[in-house]
């Protein structure tokens, strides 16, 4: 079935959100493990339209990066130039769920950024947003509002990736230092003993924490930036050994666990450029998370140093 592409149907802007985010957790224990319907109904409602901007972006960019198609991606570079003007997620938000989701959609963002640069001849109002989004960041990093976890290295990629589109060299020496945090954190074993606290969610909460860190290897790499490849070689063997087989990871944890999603594995063919391994399971070729479609992101980032 033919997909219509961005430029076969009409560009539309969605114009700001009238209230600033604020949004709640969506966990019903401390730890993270379970997570409670309502309250997730209620987290999916107050982010919908920036999930929908983030993914209608990527779409944007990913037609332009992967098909020439030049209209898209100046509709994509336009919904970006309007939320630019509105100063979306700039500044202090009103909940700590609320500064994660700005580095989650911070990433989705500069990454499909990196994809549009080469046709925007005005970046500076862009690029000026996506630096203070990133600014917001490091203020809640400064104040350790963060904890030592996968939403440590999901803030390290959103610095590392608005200063790959920025040319900020602060924001990525910062993500940087946070890719270093992560992989000395990683066992002997390839766990992360933060992630292994998460019960039942374990499996799922290795492999979403491996994706950021696998993302700001991959930036280093192409900066000519050292980091630990063995410790990223210990992680991803971990988690596809978990893939493999969760009932070992459930015998250590007490919990039984389940196969990760396919969109929460969608970092393997990132991690396999880096680390050579024989054969993948089953994952997403996209991911709102990371960009969009994941070769092109790929691509970008490796021409995108400057």
């Amino acid at each position: 079935m033919h997909r219509p592409t961005v430029a076969e149907v009409p560009c539309r802007i969605v114009p700001p959100p009238a209230e600033p985010l604020n949004v709640d957790g969506f966990y019903a224990d401390p730890a993270g493990g379970q997570v409670d319907p309502a309250r997730r109904a209620a987290r999916d409602r107050a982010v919908a339209i920036y999930e929908a901007v983030v993914r209608a972006v990527q779409a944007g960019a990913d037609d332009y990066a992967l098909g020439g198609d030049a209209s898209a991606g100046a509709c994509a570079l336009g919904q970006l130039r309007a939320w630019a003007r509105g100063g979306v997620l700039v500044g202090a938000l009103a909940t700590q769920q609320g500064e994660y989701e700005r580095a989650w959609y911070l990433t989705g963002l500069a990454l499909g950024y990196l994809k549009l640069r080469p046709l925007d001849g005005h970046g500076r109002p862009v690029e000026d947003w996506l630096r203070a989004m990133a600014d917001g960041v490091v203020a809640v990093l400064d104040q350790d509002r963060i904890p030592a976890n996968n939403l440590l290295y999901w803030s390290g990629l959103a610095l590392a990736a608005s200063g790959l589109a920025t040319g900020s060299q602060a924001h990525l020496a910062r993500g940087q230092d946070i890719l270093t945090a992560g992989l000395a954190a990683v066992a002997a074993d390839g766990s992360l003993k933060a992630e292994l606290d998460r019960g039942a969610k374990a499996l799922d909460y290795h492999a979403f924490a491996t994706a950021p860190l696998v993302l700001l290897a991959v930036i280093a790499e192409a900066r000519g930036k050292p980091f630990d490849r063995a410790a990223l070689e210990r992680l991803g063997r971990f988690v596809l050994a978990g893939i493999a087989d969760p009932a070992v990871l459930s015998r250590r944890t007490g919990r039984t666990q389940s196969r990760p999603e396919d969109w929460n594995l969608a970092w393997l063919p990132a991690y396999a450029s880096l680390i050579p391994t024989r054969a993948l399971p089953s994952h997403a070729t996209r991911s709102h998370f990371l960009g969009g479609d994941i070769g092109a992101t790929l691509a970008a980032i490796r021409s995108g140093t400057r």
